[in-house]
């Protein structure tokens, strides 16, 4: 073997190394699904023939309004006051918790979505939610 093709070959194992090496950190990096749920959510879009939905929420540490749009994953469960429901069944301007998994480009897929239309003794408070009561002096 010549001096030129052991250069040769070294060069091409270090550039094969620094490839594999960087690709591997790149994988790694991308960031991964998450699963994540929102709370106090209102409808404010929904189009039951393509399975998606708009709400509308407060960021939960800086209060700013966050609309999301998502579709419905296989399965998802739906409930209406505690009942199991469709899609079809929610309208826009329903209180809503929706669970579901935010991919890295964004998208998100709701797999349980929880609306919270009559706040009575029968039903069920939404998490985090105190039923309005009236002021003590009476005003």
């Amino acid at each position: 073997m010549t001096q030129t093709t052991k250069k040769v070959l070294v060069v091409g194992i270090i550039v094969v190394v620094v490839a594999g090496v960087a690709s591997w950190r790149a994988v790694r990096r991308r960031p991964a699904p998450r699963t994540r749920e929102i709370t106090g959510a209102t409808i404010r879009t929904l189009d039951v023939a393509r399975q998606m939905a708009e709400v509308e929420f407060a960021h939960p540490k800086t209060g700013r309004r966050i609309r999301l749009t998502g579709t419905l994953a296989p399965g998802c469960e739906i409930l209406v006051d505690g009942q199991p429901a469709t899609l079809a069944d929610l309208q826009v301007g329903d209180l809503v918790d929706v669970r579901g998994t935010v991919y890295p480009d964004y998208s998100v897929q709701a797999d349980r979505v929880c609306v919270y239309r009559a706040l009575s003794d029968t039903s069920p408070v939404p998490p985090n939610t105190q039923p309005a009561t009236a002021p003590a002096d009476g005003s």
